[in-house]
């Protein structure tokens, strides 16, 4: 939880490698790298590379081929170039079969955007079998927009899943410490410029959908599109309920 955040999330063992004789498991759709180095310490990597040198910025000294995690005492990370710290908070689990299932993560989450960038409003689904840097991914019902873990550990909002692989986004929470949207804390930023982030203070994300929705509205105005509107039950465009005109198009 104190970082460094893009180490975090699901990691799956490779079952036919071995590294130092011990096993390996790689960050799920991601870079990170747990393995064993050669003086017996277990080591999450930056990148894959970083086992060929013996070092990472997560690590649990003398496991004694004990896996990791059922290693007793404290993982330490590191805070500079040589120096580690002890953090009680590091925690390494078997995941069950919930959380396997991707059954532990809210299936909806409804996202608040009242400033601006309003494009990524609305409600967003899980996608229960993906991951993205060992995180979590959740798209906008009927819309492009998607919610994934970056490489550098901040939940990210994009326009569209290309930019999943391109590790981009145009709204940010930084140093998500491995929690769910709604409950990381910090604050989001919106992207004003390249390189240039503004904090926004009232974008929110609940795993509460949206329940006080009009079912039926009226709109005024020229005769081809006044009328009642009813709300057509189970439909969301770009995250958003949708209203029909009733006896229209």
């Amino acid at each position: 939880p104190h970082g460094p955040s893009q180490c975090a999330g699901e990691y799956q063992v490779e079952p036919r490698r071995r590294f130092n004789h011990m096993p390996v498991w790689t960050q799920t759709g991601g870079q990170c790298y747990l393995y064993s180095t050669k003086h017996g310490h277990w080591m999450v990597g930056l990148a894959q590379k970083d086992s060929k040198v013996d070092i990472g910025t997560i690590c649990h000294k003398r496991h004694r081929n004990v896996m990791p995690h059922e290693v007793r005492g404290k993982w330490s990370r590191l805070v500079d170039r040589f120096t580690w710290k002890a953090d009680e908070d590091i925690k390494v689990r078997e995941l069950g079969s919930r959380e396997a299932l991707g059954r532990d993560a809210p299936p909806v989450l409804c996202v608040k955007v009242p400033n601006s960038l309003s494009a990524f409003a609305g409600d967003y689904g899980l996608d229960p079998c993906r991951r993205v840097n060992g995180m979590r991914l959740w798209r906008q019902f009927g819309g492009e927009c998607h919610l994934y873990g970056s490489s550098h550990g901040h939940w990210m909002f994009c326009l569209k899943e290309g930019h999943i692989e391109q590790d981009v986004g145009v709204l940010s929470l930084r140093d998500h410490k491995g929690f769910f949207p709604h409950e990381a804390a910090g604050t989001w930023d919106i992207l004003r410029a390249p390189g240039e982030w503004e904090p926004d203070l009232e974008v929110s994300i609940s795993s509460t959908p949206k329940n006080d929705m009009p079912t039926l509205l009226y709109v005024s105005g020229p005769c081809i599109y006044a009328g009642d509107y009813a709300m057509e039950p189970g439909r969301l465009a770009n995250g958003m309920p949708v209203w029909r005109q009733e006896k229209g198009a």
